[in-house]
This record gives C-alpha cells, sequence and structure tokens, in this order.
C-alpha cells in the first residue's frame, strides 16, 4: 500500500503500540509524525480491536470504528498513537479527532476486515469512506484476492435499499482532547504525570521534564529548561 500510494503518509507498523507497565506508558516503537498532505493508519486500540484513522486534504483527521455499539470514545492508547502520528508542535495544543458514523460489523471478529476496507478506500479513491456501505459476505474472499494478487483494491459493496437512517451506523461523535506538553514530545496528557513550570505556566510530562517520581510527591518549586536559561 505503501509503494503503491506514495502520495499518502502513515502506512506504519502496527506493532507501534503502547503498553502499560505499572501504571507507566512503555513506548519503545514510536510511531513516526507524518507531515503529508494526506495520511492513512490501521492501529490496535490496546483493547484487541482494531480501527483506521485517516487525515484527509482538509486536515481533518477521523477515526473509522466499526463497532462501536456505545457511545464512540478514543482509548488512552490511541490518543498517544493519534497524537505522535498527528500533532504538529507548531499547531494548537489540541488535536481534534473526528469519529464519523460508519457501517458497524455484525460480529465480534470483523473489526481488522473493516479496518483495511476503510484504508483501502479512502488509498485508492482518495474518497471519505464514511458512506461506504460494503457487502459483508464478499469481504473476506476479496481480501484473500488481493493478498493472492498483491494488489489492494475497493471493497465491493452493497447497493441497500434500506433507508439510510435504517442502516447498522455508529454514532457519530465529535473528540477533542489536549496536547498539554510543550518541547514537541507529540504526546498527550494521558501518557504521564504532569507538572506546570512556575514561571511560564506551560505543563509538561515527569518523565520529558526529567522529574524524578520522588519529587513529585512534594511541594517544590520547578521551571522549564526553556525558562532556566
Amino acid at each position: 500500500m505503501r509503494d503503491k500510494h506514495p502520495d499518502i503518509g502513515g502506512f506504519q507498523d502496527t506493532r507501534y503500540v503502547p503498553v502499560r507497565e505499572n501504571g507507566k506508558w512503555k513506548y519503545a516503537l514510536p510511531f513516526k509524525t507524518v507531515k503529508d498532505e494526506m495520511a492513512a493508519q490501521v492501529h490496535r486500540t490496546g483493547k484487541d480491536h482494531w480501527v483506521t484513522s485517516i487525515k484527509m486534504r482538509n486536515r481533518n483527521i477521523s477515526v473509522y470504528d466499526s463497532c462501536t455499539w456505545k457511545m464512540p470514545s478514543i482509548t488512552d492508547s490511541m490518543k498517544i498513537q493519534l497524537s505522535k502520528i498527528y500533532w504538529q508542535s507548531d499547531e494548537n495544543a489540541e488535536l481534534r479527532v473526528n469519529l464519523p458514523r460508519v457501517q458497524q460489523q455484525n460480529n465480534t471478529v470483523d473489526c481488522g476486515l473493516f479496518a483495511i476496507a476503510f484504508l483501502t478506500e479512502f488509498s485508492t479513491t482518495k474518497d471519505d469512506p464514511k458512506n461506504c456501505h460494503f457487502d459483508v459476505a464478499s469481504m473476506r474472499s476479496h481480501l484473500i484476492d488481493c493478498i493472492n494478487q498483491k494488489l489492494m483494491t475497493p471493497f465491493p459493496k452493497k447497493r441497500s435499499i434500506i433507508p439510510p437512517r435504517r442502516l447498522s451506523l455508529s454514532k457519530g461523535v465529535n473528540v477533542a482532547y489536549e496536547i498539554n506538553c510543550a518541547g514537541g514530545c507529540n504526546l498527550p496528557d494521558v501518557f504521564d504525570d504532569m507538572s506546570a513550570c512556575d514561571n511560564c505556566g506551560k505543563w509538561f510530562h515527569q518523565q520529558c521534564a526529567g522529574i524524578q517520581p520522588v519529587d513529585s510527591q512534594r511541594s517544590f518549586e520547578w521551571v522549564c529548561a526553556v525558562c532556566s536559561m
């Protein structure tokens, strides 16, 4: 996919997932920040679930989730992944992520299949896949054919006569979260406990600032590296 669509960034190794150990996030294989006009990425959310994120030409970032029977949400693991891929340090300290209404899977195992279908649809057509209604019965055989032919093509779609309001769609919602960390670490506030500089008031992850855990348990004045110069 990366070789076939060089105008689209992303397509990074899906093993790049943060792991939480002993109350701290470990992120040994970080995603690279994507600066392309368009980008797409398949993610493991940290809960044995797969979704796709897409950055459109208009710079809107959306997450396509085929299993949101309850209110859609973004896991802390996904916040870290999305921040690392899409947030630019010269932009606002907030990354807005949309969760559009999309077709829902009718079982507990097809999330990866839908994630690939959403990714392929955008990559090959440059269109927003939120309005796609895939032919579920043909999706697996189509994926096998694509793998055998070493060429990903859009998944077959079903021309439904069901009114759009009755299709199995997720509840659309817009989600925004703040990146409260200076210094270009490109990680959200959920990544680590944070401390504010007593001079400029900016917030920093304690790991990024070099604040030892023992220090965070007591009250003391602290200034960031920029203010201490």
